[in-house]
């Protein structure tokens, strides 16, 4: 039976002349069936059942795709990116049925966010792409399905023959891997990857490796169940392919999540390493496959951009690289979700703690709130004395075991109560004495159901990815220690752990003088350009703050 990839990364495209080009990255051996099935059926390309036109549709309105690159802020840059159409509408994805399914009723999804209508047609093309967009904008499915069908189209078109030898004979050579730069993250995205893989025919095998836990498990899963795509953090992935549980040889998707986090945390030596264990593959062997790679990060700073230029295909070569930039993001530049409402405080570290529980006592009853510090030590202290208030909260940080981080954030995953739960008086005593009205129930005096948690107190490893849909508000009870632009980069990243997926949300900070002077300056050109109101305190530290001068280094007499 000839393998269809008429709707994967193997799609064909015509050349000038009217003849069918060969698609992007797939064996010589893929080639020669697809261009067999495209003879026999008369010269074009014969799709799946139930497929519908609008997936193999050429781009027929350049207009159209124009307006929507300008209404989204979405710019595209490289050689024949102006022939990708956007994907407006789920239905006219490149993916199956099933994975569309599983996204319309599964998960309620009706819509595609910007980056997924722009990444989904070059990623399932066989391209390399380089994408930069927001945090909360959609990112993981932007960049999972169509990693997803393309290693389906692989093992369609018969796999990646080239087998691991020697001392890696009996080790895990998945097809795809994943790297993200948190346990949390890793594991996130390893849970949406279950829930997709599962809608494949066949099914896709998927696995999930990270530290801070015993490696038997991990490795007994890896042996007992080969995966086809592994999600993992550097440190574990390493270690396991150290010990030859694990080889890259194989693996021919290879997907950076928070690229720029990764790099921030010191592993450029270890994803250099990664690529050059994966090779780039040989369109042109019988037996072999081009190494596709998705670049997907928030920032484009020169550091990323050098190192993605080692592992990304360059200008001429097959496959080569698309970059995708939506919003305001060229150069490098972070841009703040304008669904977020951004208040900022200016606060005293002493009076920090008087003032977060006269915050906390003004929200509604159903609100769930995340709270950033700057240390370990402080984020547990503050969780300690909270809890002693009465609040349902937990901490989040690196000195906590692995199983203590899932079981919180599990809990404070746990959705909130209807609205109709907590519609009583306040703690259900109803009228006050001389029968006036109950009070509605506040933030500080509702009470939520046993085993969920509505309060946590965190450091920044729950910063960047984690995705918790109802967080109603975020608090930055310390601004991130890093000066200047990492600082306000993490300051991003934070507050976008609400006002995720067209929601809104609230952010407070409290910006203590002392300490947060250098990133004034920023900040402020941060809230004017996401429309935000800027305190005049806030004005007057920047004006005050004056840059220390490098000192000219004396010259040698």
């Amino acid at each position: 039976m000839i393998p269809d990839f008429a709707h994967g990364p193997g799609e064909m495209s015509h050349r000038a002349d009217g003849s069918l080009a060969p698609p992007s990255g797939l064996n010589r051996k893929q080639r020669r069936a697809l261009a067999a099935a495209a003879a026999a059926g008369g010269g074009t390309t014969s799709a799946p059942a139930g497929e519908s036109a609008a997936k193999r549709r050429k781009l027929d309105d350049p207009a159209r795709a124009a307006a929507f690159w300008r209404t989204h802020e979405i710019a595209l840059r490289g050689s024949g990116a102006e022939s990708f159409a956007p994907v407006e509408a789920l239905d006219d994805a490149p993916l199956p049925a099933a994975v569309i399914a599983v996204m319309k009723i599964d998960m309620g999804f009706t819509v595609t966010t910007p980056i997924q209508a722009a990444a989904w047609p070059i990623a399932c093309s066989g391209r390399d792409v380089v994408a930069v967009a927001r945090t909360g904008s959609g990112k993981t499915l932007a960049f999972l399905l169509p990693a997803l069908e393309r290693i389906r189209a692989i093992i369609d078109g018969g796999g990646v023959r080239k087998v691991a030898s020697g001392p890696y004979t009996n080790a895990a050579q998945p097809l795809g891997l994943v790297v993200a730069p948190t346990r949390e993250l890793a594991v996130q995205i390893h849970e949406e990857a279950v829930r997709f893989a599962a809608a494949f025919s066949p099914p896709l095998t998927t696995a999930c490796i990270y530290g801070g836990v015993g490696k038997k498990l991990q490795i007994a899963k890896l042996r007992f169940t080969p995966p086809t795509l592994v999600v993992a953090t550097p440190g574990r992935l390493g270690d396991l392919m150290s010990m030859r549980v694990l080889t890259l040889q194989r693996v021919r998707v290879f997907v950076l999540d928070e690229a720029d986090r990764l790099l921030d945390m010191g592993f450029q030596k270890e994803i250099i390493g990664m690529a050059e264990a994966m090779g780039r593959g040989k369109a042109d062997a019988a037996d072999d496959v081009l190494r596709q790679t998705l670049f997907f990060t928030a920032t484009w700073p020169k550091s990323v951009e050098r190192t993605a230029n080692l592992l990304l295909r360059h200008e001429g070569e097959e496959g080569s690289t698309i970059h995708i930039h939506v919003g305001n993001s060229e150069g490098g530049n972070l841009v703040a979700n304008e669904s977020v409402t951004q208040i900022i405080q200016v606060v005293a570290q002493a009076e920090k703690a008087a003032t977060l529980g006269a915050v906390l006592s003004t929200f509604p009853a159903r609100s769930k709130v995340i709270v950033f510090t700057r240390t370990k030590r402080g984020c547990a202290r503050i969780a300690d004395a909270m809890w002693r208030e009465g609040y349902a909260c937990d901490a989040l940080h690196g000195d906590r075991e692995q199983w203590e981080r899932a079981d919180v954030m599990a809990k404070f995953k746990n959705p909130l109560p209807s609205p109709t739960d907590d519609a009583a008086g306040a703690d259900g005593a109803g009228s006050a004495a001389g029968g006036d009205a109950p009070h509605p129930r506040t933030f500080n005096t509702a009470t939520p159901p046993p085993g969920c948690v509505t309060l946590l107190f965190a450091t920044d490893v729950a910063a960047r990815g984690l995705d918790v849909k109802d967080i109603s508000h975020v608090i930055n009870y310390d601004f991130p220690q890093s000066k200047g632009k990492v600082g306000i980069e993490e300051y991003v990243h934070r507050i976008g752990r609400t006002g995720r997926a067209g929601a809104t949300g609230v952010a407070i900070t409290f910006f203590e003088p002392e300490t947060d002077y250098a990133n004034a300056e920023k900040l402020i050109a941060l809230l004017k350009e996401a429309k935000q109101v800027v305190p005049e305190e806030l004005v007057e530290i920047q004006s005050n703050f004056k840059p220390k001068k490098k000192k000219k280094p004396k010259k040698k007499k």
